[in-house]
């Protein structure tokens, strides 16, 4: 479903509740994506997300910059003697209660694949004597990703990003073509697993339901916003 067509179902379906109240695209959509997270850490079967193919999107370039190791407090300077930290926050992603839904960090050529772990595990995990040299990893620290040891220069990230436009418009910044018909919000898909959308969609309705059902009823519904103003004053 795109979110053209979910905001058209929330429109028609407040319509037929009799609420003709005009609610922006974007607000619908911003209240859609907070309660389908709040579903994502209700349910039983958390990990369940991970086996739908649908709403995964890639970044596919994200440039890596070098950083004090003080950034990372937690890191001892002796074990951690280089940092690199991804230039920009990246979008928001939907979380569960195990943590941010990041599936897959890797180098361009996907040559490397690195775990996640907090500074604390990776510090523990350096400190043993048999551990596995050709593992890397990384720690995700306020929308940062950040990783110890390391020289890459750009990483992909594949993971559950609330708003695939915003994705698009990182991936394809550097793209002359796509400037001329770019694509709008409204173009790309509502990010949802199917099995959560309808209980979604009936969430935005009830809760837009719940709201204006609260609201004073319009006593001068034939008159436009200006003249309802001047008789105010």
């Amino acid at each position: 479903m795109t979110n053209r067509e979910f905001v058209s179902q929330i429109w028609t379906d407040l319509r037929i509740k009799d609420i003709d109240s005009y609610l922006p695209p974007k607000s619908i959509l911003i209240k859609g994506q907070k309660i389908l997270g709040d579903y994502i850490k209700k349910t039983s079967d958390q990990k369940r997300i991970y086996r739908v193919s649908e709403g995964w999107t890639e970044l596919e370039c994200i440039p890596m910059v070098e950083v004090p190791v003080t950034e990372c407090g937690e890191l001892d300077t002796k074990l951690c003697t280089t940092l690199r930290r991804t230039e920009y926050k990246l979008p928001d992603t939907y979380s569960t209660n195990f943590g941010n839904l990041i599936r897959q960090v890797a180098s361009i050529n996907f040559g490397i694949f690195y775990e996640p772990k907090s500074p604390r595990e990776w510090k523990a995990i350096q400190k043993r004597k048999d551990k596995d040299l050709s593992k890397k990893y990384y720690f995700f620290i306020n929308g940062y990703i950040y990783i110890p040891n390391s020289d890459v220069e750009s990483i992909r990230v594949e993971a559950y990003f609330k708003d695939k436009f915003q994705i698009n418009k990182i991936n394809t910044a550097n793209c002359t073509s796509c400037k001329k018909d770019c694509p709008r919000l409204l173009d790309f898909d509502f990010v949802s697993p199917e099995y959560l959308l309808n209980d979604v969609l009936k969430g935005v309705i009830q809760e837009y339901a719940s709201i204006y059902s609260k609201i004073i009823p319009d006593e001068l519904p034939n008159q436009n916003q200006i003249e309802k103003n001047d008789q105010k004053v």
